[in-house]
């Protein structure tokens, strides 16, 4: 059980993709402008990892999951509990507002 009650979309590093695959599999799933979604993929290619999305139900993030992992990206879900709070997108470069 989510006893916090939060989830979050993480999309993971590879070898197999490269940068304009994984912006386009950003915008897919948030919305964001260009921008933002080149932004995230440095984030990704720095820690390995980002949170794209976050929301109060997990079912609320499967549409996007699917529309991230379109073209072979990896895109799970996770409690936030289970989430590290280290490993989140600092304060002040918050992208998980489209």
């Amino acid at each position: 059980v989510n006893s916090i009650d939060r989830w979050f979309l993480i999309l993971w590093n590879d070898e197999d993709h490269d940068y304009p695959e994984a912006e386009t599999g950003i915008r897919a799933a948030t919305g964001m402008d260009e921008h933002k979604a080149k932004h995230v993929a440095n984030e990704i290619n720095r820690k390995g990892r980002a949170v794209l999305r976050e929301a109060h139900h997990y079912g609320d993030l499967l549409e996007s999951q699917k529309a991230a992992q379109v073209d072979g990206l990896v895109a799970t879900i996770s409690t936030a509990r289970d989430y590290p709070t280290h490993l989140r997108l600092a304060p002040g470069h918050n992208f998980l507002q489209g």
